[in-house]
C-alpha cells in the first residue's frame, strides 16, 4: 500500500506542473522573426519615368483644383458684399473683377461665373 501514496503524490505533483504551464500556454506565443532581406525603397529609373507623367498630371489637376476654389470663393463674397451694399448683383462689378484667375482660362472663368450665378 505505501506504493500507492507516492504515486498519488507523483501524480497530484505532475497535474500541478501541468496546470502551472497550462496557464502559461493560453498566453499569445512569440512569432519567431525571420530577417528579411533589404529592399531599396527608391524606385527604379523605369519606373521614375513612367510614373513622371501621371504625378506631372495629379500636380496640374491640384493646381487648377486650387484655383477653381480660391476664385469661386472670392466671386461668391464679391456677391454677398455687393447683396449687403444693395447693389444689384452683376458678374462685371469691380469687386468681381478683382478676384484673380491666375491658372484659369476664359472658359472656365465663365463656367464658374455660370454655376454660382445659377446656384443663387
Amino acid at each position: 500500500m505505501r506504493p500507492l501514496p507516492a504515486l498519488g503524490l507523483l501524480l497530484a505533483a505532475g497535474l500541478a506542473a501541468s496546470a502551472c504551464g497550462g496557464a502559461g500556454s493560453a498566453a499569445p506565443q512569440a512569432v519567431p522573426v525571420m530577417p528579411t532581406p533589404l529592399v531599396s525603397a527608391a524606385p527604379t529609373p523605369a519606373v521614375v519615368v513612367a510614373w513622371t507623367p501621371v504625378v506631372a498630371v495629379q500636380e496640374q489637376a491640384a493646381q487648377l483644383e486650387a484655383a477653381e476654389e480660391q476664385y469661386a470663393t472670392c466671386f461668391a463674397y464679391a456677391g454677398l458684399n455687393q447683396d449687403l451694399a444693395g447693389a444689384p448683383w452683376r458678374a462685371d462689378a469691380a469687386v468681381v473683377q478683382s478676384c484673380s484667375t491666375a491658372g484659369l482660362t476664359p472658359a472656365e472663368v465663365q463656367d464658374i461665373q455660370d454655376l454660382m450665378m445659377h446656384a443663387t
